[in-house]
């Protein structure tokens, strides 16, 4: 059985656990029950038993049955219109990604400034080195190579990594 299997059984077994046991001294029953969903919630994410959707539902569905509050309690403590706004801004940051969105405007302020961006293009230029500087190295690295030696005549000396680092 592999981790997969085992954390899917292990999981409500440690559930049941803490329905079958008696809290510990100065527990309460109720938080007792949640530490139990905890713990199940714990093993199936760390084992991704599931898919990490299913795990996130358990609360919805388990703490009801197990006396842990009532569906409308449970679910109150999820909502916030704070966690509406950042998941509303999620939805549109993915859905710019994923049409392209972001290329075609880049592209459309870079083609409006054209040569005479000044501030804009150093800021831009700065941000995207602050992203990764290692990575930007890199490139350069690569870019250098390529410039010295034609289309990719110094991968011999480079080894199989193509970077130029031993």
């Amino acid at each position: 059985m592999n981790a997969k299997g085992i954390g899917f059984w292990l999981g409500p077994a440690l559930f049941a656990l803490t329905m079958l046991l008696p809290a510990p001294e100065g527990m309460a029953a109720e938080a007792w029950r949640v530490a139990g969903l905890v713990c199940w919630m714990a093993t199936w994410w760390m084992t991704q038993a599931v898919p990490l959707t299913v795990t996130g539902l358990l609360p919805f569905v388990v703490l009801p049955f197990s006396g842990g509050g009532t569906a409308g309690e449970v679910a109150g403590d999820y909502y916030s219109p704070i966690i509406f706004l950042l998941l509303g801004g999620a939805f549109l940051a993915l859905a710019i990604e994923r049409t392209g969105l972001h290329k075609r405007l880049a592209t459309f302020i870079l083609d409006r400034i054209g040569g005479r961006g000044g501030d804009i293009r150093a800021a831009a230029r700065f941000h995207d080195r602050r992203r990764d500087p290692f990575e930007h190295y890199l490139q350069h690295l690569h870019h250098a190579d390529h410039d010295a030696d034609g289309a990719g005549g110094a991968r011999g000396r480079q080894g199989r990594s193509g970077c130029g680092l031993k």
